[in-house]
């Protein structure tokens, strides 16, 4: 029991740490989905922290940013929650609620966008909006989703939103 409550007391605090290191680090390292998928199956970093710092992440706009949607992000979203909501299935869709409403949020800027002809979203934008919205129904029980992608009424696990996304041609 005095290990225990040891044991809980550093937790807290080593999950705190890994949390405040996930959310310093910079450029194409923030965004490793195998790392932030191992912190988060094994719970080294709390699910609802790193939820409302994902969900930070993809409303906010980087300077040089000059596509509609926040690409680099929701991408990295999208791969995680692929990864551990619907590969591993150690976590669910409803555990990211602020993350699956920014994505919302953005998604729906992305097509605001698009209709509005402001700013229009490049193929690589327009496949990541789908993807994302793919996604968000997959990870809530299947919703909208055609026949070939349920099993039993729930998600099946595999087809195109677990495959890598073809890259756009150079």
């Amino acid at each position: 029991s005095v290990l225990d409550s040891l044991r809980e007391t550093l937790k807290d605090s080593l999950g705190k740490a890994l949390l405040q290191c996930v959310e310093e680090v910079q450029g194409v390292q923030r965004y490793n989905v195998d790392v932030i998928a191992g912190l988060l199956r094994y719970q080294l970093i709390s699910v609802a922290d790193f939820d409302r710092m994902l969900a930070k992440w993809v409303e906010t706009r980087a300077r040089d940013n000059v596509g509609a949607i926040n690409a680099q992000t929701v991408d990295f979203a999208v791969m995680l929650l692929q990864r551990v909501c619907l590969r591993q299935q150690v976590l669910g869709g409803t555990e990211f609620s602020r993350l699956t409403e920014a994505l919302r949020h953005e998604v729906a800027r992305g097509r605001q966008y698009q209709q509005s002809g402001a700013l229009a979203l490049s193929p690589h934008e327009l496949q990541l909006a789908e993807r994302a919205r793919l996604l968000l129904d997959l990870v809530h029980f299947g919703r909208g989703l055609p026949a070939r992608l349920r099993r039993n009424g729930r998600p099946a696990l595999g087809g195109p939103l677990l495959q890598a996304a073809p890259q756009p041609n150079a």
